[in-house]
C-alpha cells in the first residue's frame, strides 16, 4: 500500500478503516492442485504408485478374497515346490498365478508405503470392520466419505481394534474412496494357525539371505518389520503397479 504524502496518523486511521471492511468476507481460498484430481493410489517408492488387490490372496492361491475383511490363505514363502519350505532362494512371486500384472510388494516398498511416504503417519491406523481387526491405509491423496470418520495411529492396548469402527455399510464407503484394510489373519505353520484376529502378518518378495524372508506385521498397537526362517506362513495382499508411473 502507497502511503506517500500522508501522516502517520492519517496511515494508521486508513489501514484501521481496511480491517473493518474486511470483516465478514471470506477470505479466498486457495485452488487445488488440478493434478490430483488424477492422483490413484498409494506411494511405494519416489515417483510410483500401486493399487492393492480387491481382497487378500485366496487358500487356493488362485484368487483374491471377495472382500477386504476375509482373512484368505496362509502361505509358505516358497512356493516352487509344493510343500518345499526348506530354502527361499527360488521364490516365484504369487502374483506370476494370476493373470493381470499382480506382483508382491518388496520389503522397501512396504516400508516406504507405510512409514516413508507424505504423510505417511496420517494414512495409517487400526480399526476394525464389523468387529474384524486390521489395518486401514489411505490413498495418497484422500477425500473423506460424507458420515465417515478417520483416526490415524494405534491404540494405547493390545487386542484394541476400536480406533476406527465400521459397519460392513461404512466400510463399502471407505474402500470406494479408495481406502484399504489388511485383516489381522494371523500365521501358521505346518497345518496350525495362531494369533488368528490378534496379528496380522504379511509376507514381501524379499529375501534376507536364503534361509531367511522379510515381512510386514502389525498389532493394534505397534507396526513393524522382520524376517523369518522356513517354514511360517503368512498372509498375500498383491499389488498392481499404476500406469504410466
Amino acid at each position: 500500500m502507497n502511503t506517500n504524502g500522508l501522516k502517520l496518523w492519517q496511515t494508521l486511521l486508513l489501514c484501521l478503516l481496511l480491517v473493518l471492511c474486511s470483516c465478514g468476507k471470506e477470505l479466498p481460498v486457495e485452488p487445488s492442485d488440478p493434478q490430483e484430481e488424477n492422483v490413484v493410489g498409494f506411494s511405494v517408492s519416489q515417483g510410483k504408485r500401486i493399487v492393492f488387490a480387491p481382497g487378500n490372496l485366496s487358500p487356493d492361491g488362485l484368487s483374491f478374497e471377495e472382500n477386504q475383511w476375509n482373512f484368505g490363505g496362509l502361505f509358505d514363502w516358497s512356493t516352487t515346490e509344493q510343500g518345499n519350505v526348506l530354502y527361499y532362494a527360488d521364490f516365484t512371486d504369487w502374483g506370476n498365478r494370476i493373470e493381470g500384472g499382480w506382483r508382491t510388494l518388496t520389503i522397501e516398498e512396504w516400508m516406504y508405503l507405510l512409514i516413508g511416504r507424505d504423510g505417511a503417519e496420517e494414512k495409517l491406523g487400526t480399526g476394525s470392520v464389523d468387529s474384524i481387526g486390521g489395518l486401514v491405509l489411505l490413498p495418497d491423496v484422500w477425500r473423506m466419505p460424507e458420515g465417515q470418520h478417520f483416526v490415524p495411529g494405534f491404540a494405547e492396548d493390545n487386542d484394541d481394534w476400536s480406533l476406527n469402527e465400521y459397519t460392513f455399510s461404512d466400510w463399502d464407503k471407505m474402500e470406494t474412496a479408495g481406502a484399504v484394510f489388511l485383516p489381522a489373519a494371523g500365521d501358521g505353520y505346518g497345518v496350525s494357525a495362531c494369533r488368528v484376529a490378534a496379528m496380522g502378518f504379511y509376507w514381501s518378495s524379499s529375501t534376507r539371505g536364503p534361509q531367511a524372508a522379510q515381512y510386514v506385521f502389525f498389532y493394534s498397537y505397534y507396526l513393524a518389520q522382520a524376517s523369518r526362517g522356513p517354514g511360517n506362513q503368512y498372509s498375500v495382499r498383491l499389488v498392481h503397479d499404476v500406469a504410466g508411473e
